[in-house]
């Protein structure tokens, strides 16, 4: 039986809405308020309806039947006949059902024989949970309690192990399915990794195996203490309170925290902007804490759960004094985390070097004791020795940190670390926290290190074996990011905390100072590479001087490729990865007494003739993209008007190289290449379209081409996911980076045919540009451009300055 193709009557305006907007009533208590109300609302039509059907028994079910019903969510019932409906009862549930969905309810439902109910919890233990919630609303009380037994009857032994085997597998594949950590940045409150279906699968496994209902319950069972109980029912209410507000902002059974209403949901549930941080980040750091929170219970219920439903203990033998139980590692008889909190460190070496999983037991103890991790532990050298172990052993020193900082020990022992746990930047560029980006750093440069990248980063992949000092280039990576969050520069603040953490680590004067620069320095290879003209030769040599020594320039060349490999997917790129090789290699040559090659050599096609326009274009499959080549002769503003024939023709400029020939057969000979994807980023592959561009850009150069009209039709509207991101437009003039060309940078909201505008400006002020940077972060343009005055010359005097600066602001103001 399905709801009729028909649009339902619109629901009455529910009151509680207005109470919960205004914050008068909680998540908890709208839900339990609205579960209440639809209660009325259906006992009231039972009493009417289903009368005339007295076997009929009807149950709420899921989140309704534990009266955790919020705005937009479904309305679970279940039907409970004495067995196979007759057919006047089959006509009295329809009846009902008709009812529900002429008021506009979203109602799931079944129907069900106790039978039937007993042999589906047998073979599915998603059904089995759905009856562990339900709740009678209309029928005898003896329904629910038959119900009720007949399910504990089910739970022997054996079956309860089963069952709480098949919950935490299915809470894996689900953890799996919605990206495995829980610090992606618009996480799934509901599905997602500590979110509200880990809470309740606790509570179904509790409610299987012990008959615990709530965590009232579980303390006087003495699973959880009153202290665990409070943090589990802060936290669950917390998360609660979000869906709600989620639900309504929405309009919808919304349960993605999606980017563009994260500020909302700031703003609603109170938070405000503080000197370093915005509101929807300081929102999304409880956010990640508190589903961090639900993890550490996880731990302590799970142990205890092993722990009464083990037949017998598996004793093993020792590793580095710790026992294995059930092949798992924990802490021996002897070992009290009271007086020797170091072995919490210990047992994570253990756990790396061994590769034996941690008993939850153990977990449980780190959890209770986390405290204990003081200043005099962290003081401690063989602490700091056995950290350092871990951060540059060659034995998966990425999951072990991530199993440290998930148990809560790596930022009680580096409380700076500790700063950027759960800490988001709120842009379309970053993918994970600060603390989670970290981690999948070491974890890609243990990659690095095991030849595992060769083909991502062929010359990174040699490199990283020239490194001398491994362990001063690990904990630089750990240290890269450790003070962003606080205002001004975290570069320059983490180098100054690497001058006294570095040698807290065990590490000597010349490593600290060595680490300290390279996190003062772990911007200046990609910003470099991603935004100077490296065909300048005073680039390389300022890039050199800042270098020093050969391992120098190792170790910041690895340290910036695996730092972008670390913000997230699809972040590094083929390109990326040329234009660092090409720094790198420039620069090597350069420190060794060699000419770098600054010029690069251009191959005129050999059947080119003087003063004609030729327009190569191929497809580059490694970069998914078309490679556009224009041979014509020079003439001012001519970049603009490839820039305006290509994005005529819908295409995104992703790379531009402006090239002159200074021959004397080809005087004044331009040659401009363009790396550009099509709307979908894709290359322009049907043959159709790659005639299209050539003719654009013919008409482009002829004077013909009605280009603004023909940009605008490609344009789209900004959507509000975009709009949510505040990104204002910055104009530099920079006259020290270039020998010989004043140098623009240019940030701005990323669009169709920003190129184009941009250059036209350069055009209207009579400046010709030689050189040019395309790179993007998410939604923010970066851009930069090598310009010269008519007169070959920089552009320096004031008023021509101040007139650049305000005619590439009117291009590029944001709408």
């Amino acid at each position: 039986m399905s709801a009729p193709e028909r649009k339902t009557a619109s629901l009455p305006p529910n009151p509680l809405f207005d109470k919960l907007v205004s914050r008068e009533l909680s998540g908890a208590d709208f839900c339990r308020l609205n579960s209440a109300a639809m209660d009325k609302t259906l006992r009231a039509l039972a009493d009417r309806l289903l009368s005339a059907a007295p076997d009929i028994s009807l149950f709420a079910l899921g989140g309704y039947g534990r009266e955790e019903l919020c705005p937009y969510s479904d309305i679970d019932l279940m039907f409970l006949t004495a067995d196979e409906p007759s057919k006047n009862e089959a006509a009295t549930i329809e009846k009902f059902l008709y009812a529900l969905w002429d008021k506009g309810l979203k109602v799931g439902h079944s129907v069900r024989s106790l039978k039937d109910c007993l042999v589906l919890a047998r073979k599915d233990s998603k059904i089995m949970t759905s009856l562990l919630d339900s709740r009678l609303l209309h029928g005898p009380a003896e329904a629910q309690q038959a119900l009720r037994h007949e399910i504990a009857l089910l739970f022997s032994k054996a079956e309860k192990k089963q069952f709480f085997r098949n919950k935490l597998e299915e809470r894996d594949i689900r953890h799996s399915r919605y990206g495995d950590t829980r610090y992606v940045l618009e996480p799934n409150i509901k599905e997602g990794k500590g979110g509200l279906r880990d809470f309740q699968t606790l509570l179904w496994i509790t409610d299987a195996l012990y008959g615990a209902k709530n965590l009232e319950d579980l303390v006087g069972l003495s699973v959880l203490t009153p202290a665990e109980a409070r943090r589990f029912r802060k936290s669950h209410a917390f998360l609660l309170n979000v869906r709600c507000h989620l639900h309504e902002l929405a309009g919808r059974a919304e349960e993605r925290l999606h980017f563009d209403i994260q500020p909302d949901l700031a703003e609603r549930l109170g938070y405000s902007h503080r000197k370093n941080s915005r509101a929807v980040e300081r929102f999304m750091k409880h956010y990640f804490l508190v589903t961090r929170d639900i993890g550490d219970l996880t731990r302590i219920l799970c142990a205890a759960i092993e722990h009464d439903e083990a037949d017998a203990r598996i004793k093993g033998e020792n590793y580095f004094g710790f026992e294995t139980l059930d092949n798992r590692l924990t802490f021996g008889a002897k070992q009290c985390l009271k007086s020797h909190p170091l072995d919490m460190l210990r047992l994570f070496r253990a756990f790396q070097e061994t590769g034996q999983d941690i008993h939850p037991f153990a977990l449980k103890e780190i959890t209770r004791n986390i405290r204990r991790i003081d200043d005099a532990m962290r003081e401690d050298p063989l602490a700091n020795e056995l950290f350092l172990e871990v951060l540059t052993s060659k034995k998966e020193a990425a999951l072990t940190l991530r199993r440290m900082n998930e148990s809560g020990v790596l930022g009680r022992f580096v409380p700076d670390f500790g700063r950027i746990i759960a800490l988001m930047q709120f842009d379309r560029y970053h993918h994970y926290t600060v603390d989670e980006h970290t981690i999948h750093c070491i974890d890609f440069l243990h990659k690095l290190e095991a030849g595992i990248l060769q083909a991502d980063a062929p010359v990174a992949s040699q490199a990283v074996h020239k490194i001398q000092d491994r362990a001063a280039l690990y904990v630089a990576l750990f240290l890269h990011d450790i003070c962003k969050g606080r205002g001004g520069s975290h570069a320059e603040q983490g180098a100054e905390l690497a001058l006294s953490l570095a040698p807290r680590f065990g590490l000597s004067g010349e490593q600290t100072d060595l680490v300290s620069w390279l996190v003062h320095e772990h911007l200046l290879m990609s910003d470099t590479a991603f935004r100077r003209n490296m065909n300048d030769p005073k680039t390389i040599a300022d890039f050199s001087a800042r270098m020093r020594s050969f391992e120098r320039l190792n170790m910041l060349f690895v340290l910036t490729t695996v730092d972008i490999m670390g913000v997230g997917p699809g972040r590094w790129t083929a390109w990326k990865a040329r234009l660092l090789e090409e720094l790198y290699q420039k620069t090597h040559a350069l420190m060794q007494g060699e000419e770098p090659g600054m010029t690069q050599e251009i191959a005129l096609p050999p059947d080119y003739i003087q003063g004609e326009t030729r327009i190569d274009i191929t497809t580059d499959d490694a970069q998914s993209a078309t490679v556009v080549v224009v041979y014509t002769p020079d003439r001012g503003g001519l970049f603009a008007t490839l820039c305006g024939a290509l994005s005529a023709e819908g295409a995104s400029i992703m790379r531009a190289y402006i090239n002159t020939v200074q021959d004397p057969k080809f005087p004044r000979l331009a040659v401009d290449r363009f790396i550009i994807q099509n709307a979908s980023g894709l290359p322009f592959s049907q043959a159709r379209r790659r005639e299209d561009l050539q003719q654009s850009i013919l008409q482009a150069l002829a004077g013909t081409l009605d280009t603004e009209r023909k940009i605008a039709s490609h344009k789209k509207p900004l959507t509000k996911k975009d709009l949510v991101f505040d990104i204002q437009p910055q104009v530099r003039l920079n006259n020290d980076a270039s020998g010989t060309d004043t140098v623009v940078e240019i940030e701005a909201r990323d669009r169709h045919g920003l190129l184009y505008d941009i250059a036209c400006a350069f055009k209207e002020q009579n400046l010709d540009i030689r050189a040019a940077k395309i790179n993007t972060q998410g939604l923010r343009a970066i851009d930069s451009f090598y310009v010269q005055t008519a007169k070959r010359k920089k552009l320096t005097d004031s008023l021509g300055q101040e007139r650049l600066i305000e005619a590439i602001a009117a291009k590029v103001a944001n709408p």
